[in-house]
Formats: C-alpha cells, sequence, structure tokens
C-alpha cells in the first residue's frame, strides 16, 4: 500500500488547479471532471504501479513463507517444495511451475507496457 502511494503521489501532484478551473467555466460537474480529465491522466501510473507490485507480491517468497508456512498452496511457496531436497522432492514439476510463474508475470508486464504506450501520448 504504501509502495503504491510512493509511485502515484507524484503524478497526483502534477494534476493542476487550472485544469480543474477550466472544466468547471466549460460546465463540467466535479464527477465529469474527474472522469475525462484526471482519471485518463492517471491511468497510465496506476498500470504501471500495478505491474510493479504485482512482480514484488508474486516475487516475494519470504513474506509469503513467514505468513502462511506451507498450509497455503501459493506457487513460490509450492516451487521451493518440490526443488527442495526432501524425500518427495519433484524438480520437474518445480520447473514447470517456474515457467507458468515466468510466462503469467511476462503477460502482466506487456498488458501494462501495452496500456501505458496506448494512454500516454508521450510515450508514442
Amino acid at each position: 500500500m504504501y509502495k503504491a502511494t510512493l509511485f502515484i503521489y507524484p503524478v497526483m501532484r502534477k494534476v493542476k488547479k487550472e485544469w480543474q478551473e477550466s472544466a468547471e467555466m466549460l460546465g463540467a460537474t466535479t464527477f465529469l471532471y474527474l472522469r475525462k480529465v484526471v482519471f485518463p491522466f492517471l491511468v497510465p501510473t496506476i498500470s504501471g504501479t500495478f505491474a510493479i507490485l504485482f512482480a514484488n507480491g508474486m516475487g516475494t517468497y519470504e513474506t509469503a513463507y513467514a505468513l502462511v508456512s506451507s498450509n497455503v498452496g501459493l506457487i513460490t511457496t509450492r516451487i521451493a517444495a518440490l526443488v527442495a531436497g526432501d524425500v518427495y522432492a519433484k524438480p520437474n514439476v518445480g520447473s514447470t511451475l517456474s515457467v507458468v510463474f515466468v510466462v503469467s508475470m511476462i503477460c502482466v508486464i506487456f498488458i501494462s507496457q501495452y496500456t501505458m504506450k496506448k494512454l500516454r501520448k508521450d510515450l508514442a
């Protein structure tokens, strides 16, 4: 939560008071101003922040293991259990789960990049 605030706060500071005044002079309500001006301005940042936090959350093995141990089948704890040298080690299944994990991360990052390029004119 705090990381998202750190990523989004600088962009929220760039929203100018003049934009709201101009929208009000043209007859826009506060909701219309937020929907048509502020939200499109913030969407690329929100998309990028989601991708970064998703990658951070998916890759944080230590926190997940400390919180739930092996009681919940999280993909990161499952990979560690399958690759570890226990009696029931199955490194091939662990490797397969790792590939699924990487593919899901690549998909999220590509969707985020596509969204950012589509919505931000200065990146094109």
